[in-house]
């Protein structure tokens, strides 16, 4: 989920460069009392957002999608979230998202078009496998794949995230 919901957000929404300083350190989620810890329980201090992001560091990323949402909202998150294939309610949205924790459920399907939207050139494409039938029954429509998909992010979101 990093790639999509954090970084890409901060991309896009903060204007953040793939230079941008993130601190790897002790975060509490909201101020609270949930400690957000790296898979190796060590924290690495700056680093640059394509490190946190290369590493799969939790903190930056927890910090990253705080950022956003103090920007533009937990809405317009999900609703971004939802563009890009996934089906989450407004309810369930909490900052765990940022490492795909908590109520943040995805299939495969769904992690794999919204990761290929970053080799889309930011275009979500609805995940298929067939592009075309085509029916020789009267009265059937034949079936066409959407292959051109909604433009989600800017491609140079999508370079710099995919970079």
């Amino acid at each position: 989920m990093k790639p999509v919901v954090d970084y890409a957000l901060a991309i896009e929404k903060l204007g953040w460069a793939t230079s941008h300083t993130i601190t790897d350190m002790p975060y509490y989620f909201c101020g609270g009392n949930i400690l957000v810890s790296n898979y190796d329980g060590v924290y690495y201090g700056d680093m640059l957002m394509t490190e946190a992001l290369g590493r799969s560091q939790n903190t930056p990323a927890v910090q990253t999608l705080q950022a956003v949402v103090d920007k533009i909202g937990e809405e317009a998150v999900i609703d971004y979230l939802n563009t890009v294939g996934f089906d989450f309610d407004y309810e369930d949205f909490d900052l765990q998202f940022a490492i795909g924790g908590n109520t943040c459920v995805a299939t495969p399907l769904q992690m794999a078009g919204a990761h290929a939207m970053f080799m889309n050139g930011g275009k979500y494409i609805k995940p298929h496998t067939i592009n075309r039938i085509d029916y020789v029954e009267h009265g059937r429509e034949d079936y066409v794949a959407d292959t051109v998909g909604k433009q989600v992010i800017s491609d140079a979101t999508a370079f710099m995230v995919a970079y």
